[in-house]
């Protein structure tokens, strides 16, 4: 903001906006670029063990498939003969990639079912377990085996018994099943109640009470009982996956106010000034099973030597679900004089399972060199007076590691150019300042002293440092 001279006895100011800036060389070690979105690891697949559990109301399925383990409620169970029970997950929020376990030249998954048939004497049941990925079939296997008869005296009551299925595919070990489709268990039942001694044997579900039928005093049916089984105390009808149900979460680092698509920050300064040493956390979970999948969330920092940094578990005020994902925000001011090199940084995600995750971050630098040029007032505009001589006091900050080891020369430079009527000066010739160690501060000054006409002069004035480590190598 220029004012207007009105000749040489006018009193006239230039309105400056200092810009203080540090340069950086190519010769320097290239820190990672943030602009694009980092590649994170997350942690491998863990053995998941899914429960076949009481759906709620609106559910579409018999039984709900859930990571939940269903100690509360009592057993349930339906008729699988001549129709189909069918148990299924609530809509996947991200896409949810299973992998199978390696028989032969095929990869199968597990399934526990607590299955009953019953029927008179040389009756038989085929049992048919499929998993279904959102409508495609992923494995299916088949099972024959006798009805139980129930004895006349009741010394055979005919119960519930575990069976273990392996449904198997080939080719890819990975199947996916996408975000907004459910992974499905459906189990079904073909009775053969005719024990060759005359008669003929309904079809399934042909009486109208049952979907079974009865045979003289026995009932001829199928059924698959689920939620934690009576007879059978803390055992359950579940499928054990292997998967990774947090791909796609991630933690970012950035300066406190920025939202979530703004730049990350890699390289920090140990001996930065206190507003400069506040790292922002982002964190966005995004777990395939939902919010009720997660136990418990922490975010841990570990030094260069191994020893933890910080370590900071959120509670549950601090997370908070939002578009499909669970958000939370953490700000950390990290002491004065950290010791230099790369941190990791990790979010460690327990599961109601007690299974743990790691999705990691890429390493975050602590520098050995920087440097810090600041208004000595915390100004950024300074007055011009004409035909005068301005000090502009300058802070000049070692913000990288503490300690002799990481001395620095500084030199400055104006790089606006403000023409040859103006004397651009600073209070040492040679523009040089020594700095021994991080935390130590350089007071320059620099004199401006301003023709008698300020028209046409630049508004902004660019000044530049540039830092040499003990062997004369430019470092910031």
């Amino acid at each position: 903001m220029l004012g207007v001279s009105r000749g040489k006895t006018a009193l006239a100011f230039l309105l400056v906006a200092i810009m203080l800036t540090s340069f950086s060389a190519n010769m320097l070690p290239a820190p990672q670029s943030l602009d694009s979105e980092p590649v994170r690891n997350d942690s491998g697949t863990v053995s998941y063990d899914l429960y076949f559990a009481s759906a709620p109301g609106g559910h579409p399925t018999d039984g709900r498939i859930t990571t939940e383990r269903p100690d509360s409620g009592g057993q349930e169970e339906e008729s699988a003969s001549g129709t189909n029970v069918e148990f299924s997950t609530d809509q996947m929020l991200s896409d949810l990639v299973v992998t199978g376990t390696p028989n032969g030249n095929q990869y199968e998954l597990e399934i526990v079912l607590f299955l009953k048939a019953t029927g008179q004497e040389g009756s038989t049941v085929d049992w048919t377990v499929s998993v279904i990925a959102g409508t495609s079939i992923i494995g299916t296997e088949d099972w024959t085996t006798d009805a139980c008869t129930p004895s006349v005296l009741g010394g055979n009551s005919c119960g519930f018994d575990e069976r273990y299925f392996h449904p198997s595919w080939g080719g890819n070990s990975d199947f996916d099943v996408e975000s907004g489709e459910r992974l499905k268990v459906v189990v079904s039942a073909d009775m053969d109640c005719d024990s060759g001694g005359g008669g003929t044997d309904p079809p399934n579900g042909s009486d109208s009470d049952s979907s079974g039928r009865q045979w003289g005093s026995v009932e001829c049916d199928a059924w698959v009982a689920w939620n934690e089984i009576e007879t059978a105390s803390g055992r359950f009808s579940k499928i054990e996956v292997e998967t990774q149900p947090l791909t796609g979460s991630q933690v970012k680092v950035q300066r406190p106010g920025s939202v979530w698509t703004d730049d990350e920050v890699d390289i920090w300064f140990p001996n930065d000034s206190p507003e400069m040493r506040i790292m922002q956390f982002n964190l966005e979970l995004r777990n395939a099973f939902g919010r009720e999948d997660i136990d418990e969330v922490t975010l841990v920092m570990i030094k260069p030597d191994t020893t933890i940094a910080f370590t900071h578990t959120f509670d549950d005020e601090e997370l908070v679900t939002d578009n499909n994902a669970l958000r939370a925000q953490y700000n950390w001011t990290y002491p004065g004089g950290l010791e230099s090199g790369d941190y990791e940084l990790d979010l460690d995600v327990e599961n109601i399972q007690g299974k743990s995750f790691t999705i990691d971050h890429p390493t975050i630098r602590m520098s050995d060199y920087g440097v810090a040029l600041t208004h000595g007032s915390g100004r950024v505009v300074e007055y011009i007076a004409p035909s005068s001589t301005t000090p502009v006091n300058l802070d000049l900050r070692h913000v990288g590691a503490s300690g002799n080891a990481y001395n620095l020369t500084v030199e400055l430079a104006v790089l606006t150019n403000l023409g040859s009527n103006w004397i651009v000066e600073f209070d040492r010739a040679d523009r040089i300042y020594s700095l021994s160690g991080g935390g130590q501060v350089a007071h320059p000054t620099l004199l401006l002293t301003a023709p008698d006409d300020l028209s046409g002069s630049p508004d902004t004035l660019d000044i530049r440092a540039v830092a040499y480590d003990s062997e004369s190598v430019l470092v910031h």
